[in-house]
């Protein structure tokens, strides 16, 4: 997110909050995102924005908590459910 950035529009939904049984100091939040606009890591920095990074994500995180995640979750833990386009003309 930046003041030199173009606009982009990003809904964060959480559906739930989850704890790992070897790491209960530590809460995961499952959520719904929609977005009306598709810029570039849109979700990840959008997410990193509000505090609250997509697991395993090695751009916008630390080291430490990359390698941390990395240990349980091999690959960036953001999936896409269903993918829509609307047509503007």
């Amino acid at each position: 997110v930046s003041d030199e950035g173009r606009p982009a529009w990003t809904r964060v939904q959480p559906l739930c909050i989850l704890k790992r049984a070897d790491r209960l100091e530590e809460c995961y939040s499952l959520v719904v995102i929609i977005i009306r606009t598709g810029r570039t890591h849109q979700i990840r920095v959008h997410l990193k924005h509000i505090g609250h990074p997509s697991v395993t994500d090695g751009k916008y995180t630390s080291q430490q908590l990359y390698d941390s995640d990395r240990a349980w979750c091999p690959r960036n833990f953001l999936h896409r459910h269903r993918l829509t386009f609307e047509d503007t003309k």
